[in-house]
């Protein structure tokens, strides 16, 4: 069982390792003086984005690197930069499921916080009054 588990992190260790180089390739690719080649890594992005394989916390890198390719002296690398915006956008994860956040969603955190700053209330309420009655 230890050993398994000590597998699965090792397995996940070097899945993210793998990954992060994928997209440490890619990056570089986006400066390939080759405009074929710019015009392919946009393609691929457009299929991870539209596939939501790229990470959240990578999401701002690409789109950087989308934007500038929208500057780039080939016109098929700026099409495919304006492809991929789209579907930036199209999958953004704040404009899934009709675009707008319900506060249902938010609710039990709200609750969550507002019982938390009443227990802070109540400790405060209690310091003052030891310090009151001891000072």
């Amino acid at each position: 069982m230890l050993m398994k588990k000590k597998n699965d992190n090792l397995f996940k260790a070097a899945e993210e390792t793998a990954l992060k180089s994928l997209f440490d390739v890619l990056e570089e690719r986006a400066l390939d003086n080759n405009a074929y080649v710019r015009t392919r890594l946009i393609q691929t992005l457009i299929t991870i984005v539209e596939a939501n394989a790229l990470p959240v916390n990578m999401r701002s890198q690409f789109l950087k690197i989308c934007l500038q390719r929208l500057n780039d002296k080939s016109s098929a690398v700026r099409r495919r930069a304006v492809q991929l915006l789209a579907s930036f956008v199209k999958t953004h994860p704040f404009r899934m499921d009709g675009g707008q956040l319900p506060l249902s969603v938010f609710s039990k955190k709200i609750a969550d916080i507002d019982q938390a700053i009443h227990v802070c209330d109540h400790l405060f309420d209690q310091f003052l009054i030891l310090k009151i009655f001891f000072h």
